[in-house]
């Protein structure tokens, strides 16, 4: 039994260090666009978001529906993701906050 715990810890961690590492792919590949293209991806994710929430509602998904709100969830990360991005580089310059609200 603590074999099986211990191996499923080991699936987490390696997962966590997986998204860690897409995390900072991403974040440096956001970096080389300009303002206006990672803005443009994140209005598009924003977007996503958005009809996925609508779809939730009009179909009645409900939170046992796992791919659908992993789909969602990581659509949020990327939206997370490039407002992070596009918040460090307002940092630099005149600040301010993309999303309208707390990133992170």
């Amino acid at each position: 039994m603590n074999d099986d715990i211990s191996a499923h810890a080991g699936e987490i961690a390696l997962l966590e260090a997986h998204v860690g590492c897409l995390e900072v792919a991403l974040q440096t590949a956001l970096r080389l666009l300009t303002k206006e293209q990672q803005m443009d991806m994140l209005l598009h994710e924003q977007n996503r978001i958005k009809e996925r929430d609508e779809q939730q509602v009009a179909h009645q998904i409900g939170p046992d529906a796992d791919e659908f709100n992993d789909i969602t969830s990581a659509h949020k990360w990327v939206a997370e993701c490039i407002a992070r991005v596009i918040s460090e580089t307002d940092t630099r310059g005149k600040g301010g906050n993309v999303t309208g609200g707390p990133v992170g």
